[in-house]
């Protein structure tokens, strides 16, 4: 690690919005740091790396994190009491609850007094003996004190570890919960005596720091004051710690290692409560009693009175994916601890920026319906009740290797260096079942001899931005119930002897497996049902799940669980969450209704069923559309479903045959309506459209952008809307300011806040107070500045990862997203070609300087994708157009600060929303696109004098749908984009090879047609020759069509350019006007429109804030 001094622009946001860090903070981060690096050092030589200072830095901030995790879910628990009773504690912000002791039960009652005494007694010696050590310990060479052993520090360190163990629904440690930070402090010990050299061991082994005793033991009071919280007759621990590490490049006394975080420990010491405060037991002097009165200081006194505080439901998101990134600096900036991490670094020789690069992205999302992992953090910052659920998948999407020219899929292993912002948690492992069959009887209905599998929960923290609201994100990990078969090993079967465990796992092995072939079809449908069985088996247990100290369920009735529950389904991926629900309220919940009679077929359910589980089923959720595109709508044949999931393919028939009978009362004698809004597609085989299902069982559908949400209602889903004209609305989408601005930009974040002050940051449409500034020449030569800064910094990034040179005084022209048709990279690459023809035939004509960048990352099914991306590579080995490679949120937060020009050039109606376009406007870049998703609503914002659009509406383009597109016609009208696709048919940007560049379409060009569309861009066939464009797929898109237009619209941007004043005025307009894309708006109109809550933008307290703190730092 370099300790060299970093230049005052790149220590720019050391003084910035973020606030200059306190010497106190900054100290203490040291610390905590000091003593998570000095744990990693347990090695051979005790040399630390760069990735070791990394895992020690978030360790440091997820030790920030904890305390408020813990209040945020004690809070919403708060919100939704489950009963009363009179011992009530008043919290400062009005709400009554129950406190519950930090004290952690292992078994047997409480102690009494002369145990207690005992106890203390026990504690004393043990003190005396350690001082002896301690005195011992100080004459020898390696002269680390050894204060940690006193029961005092030892107390924090319990206290500590518990506290992070205890992040979960309702805050009750278990016996493994308390049995597990026994051995975590020897952790502590060797952080805080120093790293164990290999020849110098710890006599106690593993097995924790205290000598075993036949006693059991009975409790621990986390009370830093007390000396009796020892384990009965525990003996102290023998022999030396070993020397201390002084090999990692900054001495342990120096930053005071030697000592735990004393200021953390307070924070957590306070933030554990529950409302049952009766005696563990029964006995008034339980030790449970000896730490509420410190909670009453802090909290006020109750007035015990029968009370009920009305809860409000929780909210839910599912996902198949989530487009997270990396969370250390997330974290930081959310916490507001950026700045002291950051000093505190650099007053030890570290290069924070060094140890940010050495995460690894969350390999969760791909882009497209990941836009789901935007909203856990904006849902933090607005204090709701929510969890997001998910996989989590052990090799993410893939990682993208440019291999020859053409994309190549490595696995994306980001966990094999471990996670650490993620907590397993065992104790809430799931079964779910697959395939099997179904049997009735007079009881109903019941799915038997069925493989399982488990889920096993791992949470991650989302921090709210400086509001102490942390909330939970849940990933399902899928274990096998048998990991090793010891009767296959020992017969040689090596193989078979882990068969199940790699089956099993396959399942949460990697995102969207390739569904060409018929197994990658089925485990993806194994895939979305694992997700949603195991997160409603959660959402349930949550919904009913007893207090502390009670055994039964609190909630019996099913009722109240759509006042309680709202669940988002992220497009259709998580759509079986319907039939599964249902299945729950039916054949487990058990809802009353008549016996079935035995005249109905064996599938059907009696009325009452659909009055009672369809109708909680539909307010409970709610389902987001989130594109039109075939493949995206998914349809699942009845046969996969039959063989997989057989009762839930009963149940989607019996709400099949219910709706339907429902659209007949509504609009009689039409036959053709009844096939169109059926749920199963009749036509070949038979298949369940997961679209319809999916709005006819939710209670709200929604688009994610205007014109998005227009096409759902008057084309893909026009006689749904006919039905229920109610339920259908738009949520346009938005972007989080935090990591788009705040986080990727420093230095445009630092200039807006100078102008307007910081509340942008959570409220974005403060942003228009911009526009007053648009001609304040100093503002936008600042401005520009930012902006080549940006730029300079992106260049030497690539010079360092590519070994490419690039021009920063060029036009940044970028396009960077998902590689498909739709998204018309071809379209750019035809203007890249055209754009060289030109200079070639006239080198002497004055052009602006272009660096094109395209990145994207194609589905490893999709051929003719990975073909465009063939055809980019080898367009840009002539041309010097940059393919980035493995694109990605880090390294999109790179390349948008630094872009000058951002494509978005879909086909008219085809693209839902993107949020790549509200992101580079966020950051000053001008667009470039046709009137299609959110730059509808960007052009409306900022005017049409600010954007460059070009092209076709999707009105005109339906015209031209059904008045015939004709591709061969465009291709003799236009000479440029003749030439263009001849060089590319003719092998021009492929030398090397003696075939043309194989095409990004595989068909077989068909000859021209008498009328009507042609079956492809250009009918090459007729002429005899072979054409890369040649398929009906590209007709859909109309590249030709559109390219003239696009041309044009590139000349309109390049004279522009060259007016730098009047560009920087509008990205500055940009800017302004980007205050409606704030995920934090998306976010209040799900909660207020469709969910049925109230954000709230006020804090909670700080685990070491609120009525009594400065008392309880005292302690």
């Amino acid at each position: 690690m370099s300790s060299v001094p970093s230049s005052d622009s790149e220590r720019r946001k050391q003084i910035s919005v973020r606030g200059i860090a306190q010497v106190e903070n900054v100290a203490n981060f040291k610390k905590a740091f000091n003593r998570h690096v000095h744990y990693t050092l347990v090695k051979d030589r005790n040399v630390a790396t760069p990735r070791d200072y990394y895992f020690a830095l978030a360790h440091t901030v997820k030790d920030h994190l904890v305390g408020r995790w813990i209040r945020t879910q004690q809070h919403y628990y708060e919100k939704d009491p489950k009963t009363t009773s009179s011992s009530e504690l008043q919290c400062v912000c009005g709400h009554q609850f129950k406190y519950r002791p930090q004290c952690y039960r292992v078994s047997g009652p409480s102690l009494g007094r002369s145990a207690r005494r005992e106890q203390r007694e026990t504690g004393r010696n043990v003190e005396r003996a350690v001082e002896r050590q301690r005195a011992a310990q100080s004459r020898s060479a390696c002269g680390a004190s050894l204060r940690w052993r006193t029961s005092t520090n030892f107390k924090k360190a319990f206290n500590r570890h518990v506290h992070y163990t205890l992040v979960k629904d309702r805050n009750v440690a278990t016996p493994r919960t308390t049995t597990l930070p026994w051995r975590t402090p020897l952790r502590t010990i060797w952080s805080a005596g120093g790293s164990a050299p290999s020849n110098h061991y710890l006599r106690e082994g593993p097995q924790g720091l205290f000598q075993k005793t036949s006693l059991p033991l009975r409790s621990v009071v986390a009370n830093p004051n007390r000396t009796d919280c020892l384990p009965h007759k525990c003996q102290p621990m023998r022999g030396p710690v070993g020397e201390p590490a002084r090999r990692h490049g900054f001495p342990p006394s120096d930053c005071g290692v030697l000592q735990f975080n004393s200021e953390l420990c307070s924070r957590l010491s306070s933030t554990f409560f529950e409302r049952d405060c009766r005696p563990w037991g029964g006995k008034e002097g339980s030790l449970a009693v000896d730490t509420a009165a410190p909670a009453a200081r802090l909290f006020g006194t109750g007035s015990g009175e029968h009370t009920r505080v009305e809860g409000r439901p929780g909210c839910t998101t599912l996902s198949l994916e989530y487009y997270m990134g990396r969370s250390l600096t997330n974290t930081m900036v959310n916490l507001g601890i950026q700045n002291a991490c950051d000093e505190a670094l650099y007053q030890m020789g570290l290069d924070i920026e060094e140890l940010e690069e050495i995460e690894e992205d969350a390999g969760l999302g791909n882009g497209a319906w990941a836009a789901g992992g935007l909203l856990p953090d904006s849902m933090a910052t607005l204090g709701l009740a929510a969890y997001g659920y998910g996989i989590r998948y052990e090799y993410g999407i893939f990682t993208q290797k440019i291999t020859n020219g053409e994309q190549t899929e490595v696995p994306d292993d980001w966990l094999r260096f471990g996670n650490p912002w993620e907590k397993a948690r065992p104790e809430y492992m799931i079964p779910v079942n697959f395939y099997g069959r179904v049997e009735q009887s007079d009881k109903g209905f019941k799915w038997v001899d069925t493989q399982v599998v488990f889920a096993m929960p791992y949470d991650s923290p989302i921090p709210g931005f400086r509001n102490n609201v942390v909330n939970t994100m849940r990933l399902w990990s899928c274990k096998s119930p048998i990991n090793f078969n010891l009767r296959f090993f020992n017969t040689g079967d090596y193989i078979q002897a882990v068969m199940d465990r790699n089956l099993a796992e396959n399942i949460s092995r990697v995102l969207y497996p390739n569904d060409n072939v018929f197994e990658g079809k089925e485990l993806r449908l194994k895939q979305e049902y694992f997700m949603v069985a195991a997160t409603l088996q959660d959402i349930v247990r949550r919904y009913k799940s007893s207090k502390f100290g009670q055994t039964a369920p609190v909630r019996t009735q099913m009722d109240q669980i759509p006042d309680k529950v709202a669940i988002q389904l992220n497009d259709t991926h998580p759509a079986l969450a319907i039939p599964e629900l249902i299945r729950i309220l039916v054949d487990i919940e058990g809802l009353d209704f008549t016996k079935v009679l035995s005249s109905r077929p064996a599938f059907s359910f009696p009325q009452r069923w659909g009055r009672e589980a369809l109708e909680l089923t539909t307010k409970v959720c709610a389902y987001t559309n989130h594109t039109v595109l075939p493949e995206a709508l998914e349809r699942w044949p009845c046969s996969m479903l039959h063989n997989i999931l057989p009762r839930h393919l009963q149940i989607i028939y019996e709400i099949n045959a219910r709706f339907l009978a429902e659209v007949s009362k509504k609009f009689p004698n039409d036959t053709d309506r009844l096939r169109r809004m059926s749920l199963v597609e009749e036509g070949g085989e038979k298949k369940i459209n997961m679209a319809h299902l999916a709005i006819v069982c939710s209670h709200k559908i929604n688009g994610v952008a205007q014109i998005h949400s227009d096409i759902l209602k008057k084309d893909l889903f026009k006689d749904f809307y006919e039905m229920y004209p109610e339920r259908f609305l738009n949520k346009t989408n938005g972007i989080t300011p935090r990591r788009w601005l705040l986080l990727c930009n420093p230095s445009l974040a630092d200039l807006i806040a100078d102008k307007i002050g910081e509340d942008w940051i959570v409220h974005l449409d403060q942003l228009t107070k911009l526009r007053s500034l648009v001609n304040d020449k100093t503002f936008l030569r600042d401005l520009q500045k930012v902006k080549q800064e940006n730029k300079m910094r992106l260049c030497e990034y690539l010079q360092k990862t590519t070994g490419l040179k690039l021009n920063p005084a060029s036009m940044f022209d970028m396009q960077v997203k998902r590689i498909h048709e739709y998204k018309r990279q071809l379209l750019n690459c035809l203007h890249i070609i055209t754009l060289y023809n030109r200079i070639k035939a006239n080198p002497t004509a004055p052009f602006v300087p272009r660096t094109i960048m395209v990145g994207g990352k194609a589905a490893p099914g999709y051929h003719i994708a990975k073909q465009i991306i063939k055809l980019i590579i080898a367009v840009g080995n002539v041309l010097k157009v940059l393919y980035l490679e493995n694109y990605r949120v880090s390294l999109a937060e790179k390349i948008i600060p630094a872009a000058d020009l951002s494509e978005q050039i879909s086909t008219a109606g085809t693209e839902a929303s993107g949020t790549g376009n509200m992101k580079f406007m966020l950051n000053g870049a001008l667009t470039i696109g046709t009137l299609d998703g959110a730059n509808v609503e960007m052009r409306e914002e900022m005017g049409p004098e600010n954007i460059f659009i070009f092209g076709m509406n999707e009105e005109e383009v339906e015209a031209l749908k059904k008045r015939g597109y004709n591709a061969w016609d465009y291709y003799n009208r236009l000479p440029e984009a003749k030439q263009a696709i001849d060089q590319i048919n003719s092998g021009f940007f492929s030398p090397l090879q003696p075939q043309p560049l194989p095409r990004p379409y595989q068909r077989a060009a068909q000859p021209r047609q008498a009328s009507g569309a042609s079956t492809g861009l250009v009918a090459g066939a007729q002429r005899g020759q072979c054409c890369p464009f040649a398929t009906v797929e590209l007709c859909l898109f109309f590249l030709l069509a559109d390219y003239e237009a696009y041309v044009k619209c590139q000349e309109r941007v390049s004279a522009m350019y060259t007016n730098q004043e009047e560009w920087t005025k509008m990205a500055l307009l940009n800017i302004a006007s980007s205050g409606k894309f704030s995920s934090d708006r998306t976010i209040c109109e799900y909660a207020r429109e469709i969910w049925g809550v109230e954000p709230t933008w006020e804090k909670l307290p700080a685990p070491h804030e609120g009525k009594g703190a400065e008392d309880e730092g005292k302690r």
